[in-house]
Order: C-alpha cells, then structure tokens, then sequence
C-alpha cells in the first residue's frame, strides 16, 4: 500500500480534498490510528446512507426479519411447482 503523509493542523478542507484526488482512499489518522476515510462518492453511496439513517426503514426490516422468521415457509419444491404452474 502507497502512504502519503499530510500534515491536517491548518489543512482546509478544500486543499485535503485537491491532495486525494484521484486516490482511491485516504486514510486520515491520528497517534497512528486510522480514524477516518475520505473516498469518492459513487451514485448509491448517498442512497445507502439515507436508508442506514432512516428509522421507518430499520422498523421495516426488523419486521421483515421476524416474518421471515415465524411466518410460512415454502420448500423448494413447492416454489418450483408455483412458478412451473405460473408459467
């Protein structure tokens, strides 16, 4: 792995991110210890957070995973015979 060094104290926001261009990561540390990542942003990274961050949709999947869970269940065979039957 390739470091680069930088010194953060006085470091604007705007020249850290002129530095990580074309980086695929930085890592930013402190006493050694990686405590953040500065990557580039791909088109799902802002949809995966709103998700991550939304109690609606964490509610929803707690529930999902309790039906699943306790609710009816299907054997293979008898999903087969549902789409053999559908088509």
């Amino acid at each position: 792995m390739r470091h680069t060094t930088l010194p953060l104290e006085g470091m604007s926001l705007k020249r850290l991110l002129a530095a990580a261009k074309g980086r695929k990561a930085v890592f930013l540390t402190r006493n050694r210890k990686v405590r953040f990542v500065l990557m580039p942003a791909d088109d799902g990274d802002q949809e995966v957070y709103a998700l991550e961050n939304s109690p609606k949709f964490l509610a929803y999947m707690k529930d999902a995973m309790e039906r699943a869970k306790t609710g009816k269940r299907s054997s293979l065979a008898e999903v087969r015979a549902m789409f053999a039957t559908s088509h």
